[in-house]
């Protein structure tokens, strides 16, 4: 079955979405009956949803910004702007700049965390 769906276009309705709609119904049952919340309930829609609209689902969103078949650029531009966004923060971690690119595990937690950070005892 993943393989099959693996090959699938993404904007378009797999061939499994019969079954997938037939889980998710099991699942709504499933919450209902542990009386979970409405938090669960909206995430069991939120998959629903994405089974009848395969454009909503990130393989569906990802194929529409393709370049020429590549995710390239589109990867690129999301990581400048996250990037962007990490040059904004108010204490920017330059740690691997002043030490050469090289930090021990317990030396990028220190100046990462500040020492709010517990190790585990062995």
């Amino acid at each position: 079955m993943n393989e099959t769906v693996a090959l699938e276009d993404p904007t378009k309705p797999s061939t499994f979405a019969a079954t997938a709609k037939a889980f998710i119904r099991h699942l709504r049952i499933f919450v209902n009956e542990l009386q979970a919340g409405p938090e669960y309930l909206e995430i069991i829609d939120d998959l629903e949803y994405k089974v009848d609209h395969p454009k909503t689902t990130l393989s569906g969103q990802l194929v529409e910004r393709m370049k020429d078949g590549s995710p390239v650029d589109y990867a690129l531009h999301q990581a400048r702007k996250h990037q962007d966004g990490a040059m904004l923060a108010l204490r920017p971690f330059r740690g691997f700049e002043e030490n050469g690119g090289r930090l021990s595990a317990d030396e990028l937690a220190s100046q990462l965390f500040g020492g709010t950070w517990k190790t585990e005892e062995a």
